[in-house]
């Protein structure tokens, strides 16, 4: 047995250990590990079929249509309340996660009055880095959580000419308008790293 996709399995429990074993004994858990696990950081925003990770001896099985990436490993700056990582989808160049550490907290009127402070700093860094590091010249916040029901935004820049950033051209097709994620959109492993970095080393 499979979960549709973490978020639905994380919507039902903010403290999951929802296991089952499968007919050949491999075990298999329908979202977060234990309440220590942070769903967003394991396997969120994955583009896949049936494919599974392995954490802490346990298989997730997971089936959506998200590129498979470790959101641990693209962290940019660690704030008391508040995680940024790297998108890993950079139709949008710049594009960064904001995730609330608290466990508990699903909707943006959820947090509370430090972490609304705190979130605020964050989103102002963002946007001054991402004029430093790519000209950002219009900035998009999405707090949706239509899929991963946890309390956590959308940091995107926008464009109203192309940028090329190591050998890679990003052009924002919607300009002017709402964005639209380009799920085609391929960002080389080796330039999304270079990305981070440079925020990494704007916002430390």
């Amino acid at each position: 047995m499979t979960c549709t996709y973490l978020g639905a399995a994380y919507r039902q429990s903010s403290r999951l250990e929802n296991i089952t074993r499968s007919s050949n004994g491999r075990t298999t858990v329908f979202g977060a590990v234990n309440r220590g696990s942070n769903p967003c950081r394991v396997a969120t925003y994955l583009r896949l079929v049936h494919k599974r990770i392995f954490y802490r001896n346990i298989t997730f099985e997971l089936c959506y249509n998200y590129e498979m990436i470790d959101y641990s490993k693209l962290l940019i700056k660690q704030y008391k309340y508040w995680g940024v990582y790297i998108h890993g989808n950079q139709s949008y160049l710049g594009r960064c996660v904001v995730w609330c550490d608290r466990e508990d907290a699903v909707h943006l009127t959820d947090a509370t009055k430090d972490e609304q402070l705190e979130l605020f700093q964050v989103l102002n860094d963002l946007q001054e880095a991402s004029v430093k590091a790519f000209q950002g010249e219009w900035f998009n916040f999405s707090f949706l959580g239509n899929e991963t029901n946890h309390l956590h935004g959308h940091f995107i820049p926008r464009y109203s000419s192309e940028k090329e950033y190591e050998g890679v051209l990003f052009k924002d097709e919607l300009w002017g308008h709402n964005y639209k994620t380009d799920k085609s959109f391929v960002t080389p492993p080796e330039v999304l790293l270079k990305i981070q970095q440079k925020m990494i080393n704007l916002m430390n």
